[in-house]
């Protein structure tokens, strides 16, 4: 072997063994990046960061490009070695473990330990200069197909996993990186936790159970209406009739504002008893209260027994927290 030919093998070794570095701290900066950030950034014209934020949105094929410049580089590394020990009379198994001997720690500390590390750390200064590499290493290697038969194998192998995260799953990350960076404070960060926790509760849960209700009669004198207003400082409650069922529900500030001598019977004042089921969940029935004005409803089971009472405030509570007024 020329001095040349020596030259170019140990550059060509070099390029694989860095190049299998570059790759293995670009795949943790990915991870690492903050794309809260990132956001704001390109929102702002940023042009590396709009670069940036173009190439992580191709999730799957960003990943392609990572695993396909690491494999090719660490093997480009690994043949160019090879040549060299060869050249230098180390051949057959000699070759395959001095090879080993050399590459294992080498690729190991310098190629994904470091780099690693350094991205993990600094992902936010190195992935924006580094983004025109991303993208011109997906261009090549989608030209070349290697990203098409990459992909391909992938989705063989995943036939019947578990689908895309899920973007409510997404936003949890991006709001514990806000939080982590400063940018969300802690009622902000809980608020939003608590409306991304409401796909998961029903009516049931946030509701005061039926007997627990206190309840109007729908024979209730005047009398009996300015006595609940001296016990209690809530104005809706549900009318019963003498068989215990629900006949509509009463504002009980309708009553008080009539003198007591006038004041109309409790089945006039009172309007019609909203119905919610209780297996509804939260967000539908909050949309459903507010579109029809709705301040209460009853809540019924499967069999369409009243179970409970809910109001907007029950309903806003899971969002805001407890609230000492409404």
């Amino acid at each position: 072997m020329t001095p040349t030919e020596s030259a170019l093998c140990v550059a060509g070794m070099m390029v694989g063994f860095v190049g299998s570095a570059l790759y293995s701290g670009l795949e943790t900066g990915v991870y690492s990046l903050n794309r809260v950030r990132l956001q704001v950034l390109a929102h702002q014209g940023l042009a590396a960061a709009r670069l940036l934020r173009a190439e992580t949105e191709r999730v799957t094929t960003l990943l392609s490009t990572l695993l396909i410049g690491n494999n090719i580089m660490n093997n480009l590394g690994v043949a160019m070695l090879g040549i060299l020990l060869e050249s230098r009379g180390v051949t057959g198994w000699a070759n395959v473990i001095v090879n080993t001997m050399i590459v294992t720690p080498v690729l190991f500390v310098f190629g994904e330990t470091l780099p690693k590390d350094l991205f993990a750390a600094y992902a936010d200064r190195l992935m924006y200069r580094l983004a025109g590499v991303l993208r011109v290493s997906r261009w090549v290697f989608t030209a070349a197909g290697l990203v098409a038969i990459t992909e391909g194998v992938g989705r063989l192998v995943s036939r019947g996993a578990s689908g895309p995260v899920h973007p409510r799953w997404r936003v949890e990350a991006l709001v514990k990186e806000g939080l982590g960076h400063g940018l969300l404070s802690d009622e902000q960060t809980a608020i939003v936790g608590r409306v991304l926790g409401l796909s998961d509760k029903r009516v049931v849960d946030e509701m005061t159970p039926w007997q627990e209700v206190m309840t109007v009669s729908l024979k209730a004198t005047t009398d009996d209406l300015w006595a609940i207003a001296d016990r209690t400082g809530r104005s809706r409650f549900p009318v019963v009739d003498e068989a215990g069922d629900v006949a509509g529900v009463l504002n009980l500030r309708d009553a008080l504002i009539c003198e007591r001598a006038s004041c109309p019977s409790v089945s006039e004042l009172m309007g019609p008893v909203e119905i919610l089921e209780g297996t509804m969940p939260i967000r539908r029935a909050l949309s459903t209260m507010q579109a029809h004005r709705m301040p209460m409803a009853m809540v019924v089971d499967d069999d369409g027994q009243p179970a409970g009472l809910v109001t907007i405030k029950d309903l806003v509570e899971p969002i805001t927290g407890e609230l000492s007024s409404w």
